[in-house]
């Protein structure tokens, strides 16, 4: 059974911001224990291993179970893809794309949970293919878009699109802390969701833009057979792309889950595009 353990650490932040993302194992973790015991001594030791298996929590036990997951998720990635690691905004977007619920608590997201209990094999061996795009596009004026048209593999299947980005730094004392506002937008079924509109678990149409966060989730339940994905810059003051030349830009990582790209159009014998 699956709680939040009462000293954990809540949110939002100061700002309002959905924090945290994710939670992960941390009460009465076992663990190899190090021969000069360190900060837990003797009482966390588990009976009957010599002394070389503890028992530990908190976000010492946390934190690592979601290290030791990016650190398979990266071996998995650099197998399946040309390039050597997920960027930081992909792998965010694939950990919480990969979120469940608790087995007790409010819908997700909320602030004691985020989005729930991230679940490595949802990503290494999905049982939905997984379609990733990662920092391959760069926004550079307020108001441009992106857009993308994926298949949805098996419409009675939840269809579900994760964006984050890697924001610029805020100013010092800055209320909110977001910069650059990227909105995540999906058409699909004969209805338009926004990123983290999202009611008793399920996101719903309508709704407003998302001005605090730099991860938006979209989750529907009953998607169409194709989905419109669109991200638009609705604001980009700040420079998330640093060395580039451009002071006023952004890219960013889309996880689809559930998705995959259209096949190209045939092709006439005479090398052209059938009509």
């Amino acid at each position: 059974l699956h709680t939040v353990v009462e000293y954990s650490s809540r949110g939002p932040t100061s700002d309002g911001r959905m924090f945290p993302n994710v939670v992960a194992p941390g009460r009465e973790v076992g663990a190899a224990e190090h021969r000069l015991k360190g900060f837990y001594g003797p009482i966390y030791e588990v009976p009957d291993t010599d002394g070389l298996y503890m028992s530990f929590e908190g976000t010492s036990a946390a934190a690592p179970h979601v290290s030791g997951m990016l650190a398979v998720v990266t071996q998995w990635w650099r197998a399946t893809r040309p390039t050597s690691a997920p960027s930081p905004a992909a792998a965010r977007a694939l950990v919480v794309n990969a979120a469940v619920p608790l087995d007790q608590g409010p819908p997700v997201p909320n602030f004691d949970v985020g989005w729930g209990l991230s679940e490595l094999g949802r990503i290494v061996s999905s049982q939905d293919p997984l379609w990733i795009h990662d920092q391959t596009e760069v926004l550079s004026v307020s108001g441009s878009a992106w857009q993308k048209e994926v298949v949805v593999a098996d419409p009675s299947r939840p269809l579900r699109i994760t964006l984050a980005w890697t924001d610029d730094a805020a100013a010092a004392g800055a209320d909110p802390t977001l910069v650059n506002d990227l909105e995540l937008e999906v058409t699909t079924g004969g209805a338009t969701y926004l990123g983290n509109q999202v009611v008793n678990g399920w996101s719903v149409p309508g709704g407003q833009p998302d001005r605090l966060n730099n991860l938006e989730d979209v989750h529907i339940a009953a998607p169409g057979d194709v989905a419109l994905v669109t991200v638009t810059a609705a604001n980009l003051p700040g420079d998330g792309v640093p060395y580039n030349g451009d002071s006023t830009d952004q890219d960013f990582a889309l996880v689809c889950r559930n998705c995959r790209m259209p096949l190209p159009a045939p092709l006439h014998p005479t090398g052209r595009l059938a009509p």
